[in-house]
């Protein structure tokens, strides 16, 4: 992807490339890796703006650096890099958005290296998780056709279910 930078690319691809290089900064936390993470998240985002795979990662992203930060004033920066993100899900109008965030941070949990970052993530920012939680309920009964889609209905049923860090009574 670097070498052919001039290829245009689906939303998907570069999304794709940013969750191999978001596996390869858990890894070794070089800044060059988070840098090319980001920054194929943020051109799948010029491409889709309410790609919510996107969103996830760049969420994992600041939660690894939360996890990993030396001292308190870089755990503050991460925090507040993950609170743009969560303003961004929340001034989005999307239907879709805080579905396909929480599916894929879902899918992310179930992969052992990264649950440790999305269980903090559920810690730090426990409001604005239920926030999208609660959005994600809302837009999957308001549209009939999401039920349809086996993703939709399977997170609808997983958070109605779930017994969240933010409200054990959801």
């Amino acid at each position: 992807l670097k070498k052919y930078d001039v290829l245009e690319l689906l939303p998907e691809t570069y999304a794709t490339a940013a969750i191999a290089f978001n596996n390869i900064y858990e890894q070794h936390h070089m800044p060059e890796d988070k840098k090319f993470c980001l920054d194929c998240c943020d051109k799948s985002l010029n491409k889709s703006k309410d790609y919510g795979e996107a969103f996830a990662v760049k969420l994992e992203v600041y939660a690894i650096d939360y996890v990993k930060a030396f001292d308190d004033a870089e755990k503050q920066k991460s925090k507040e890099e993950l609170k743009r993100i969560f303003h961004e899900l929340k001034v989005s109008r999307s239907n879709y958005l805080h579905i396909d965030t929480l599916s894929r941070l879902y899918i992310d949990r179930n992969v052992k290296n990264l649950k440790v970052y999305i269980d903090e993530l559920e810690k730090i920012c426990c409001d604005e998780m239920l926030y999208i939680k609660e959005k994600a309920c809302i837009n999957i009964v308001s549209n009939p056709g999401e039920m349809k889609r086996d993703e939709s209905k399977n997170l609808f049923f997983k958070l109605l279910t779930e017994s969240s860090n933010a409200n054990k009574n959801m």
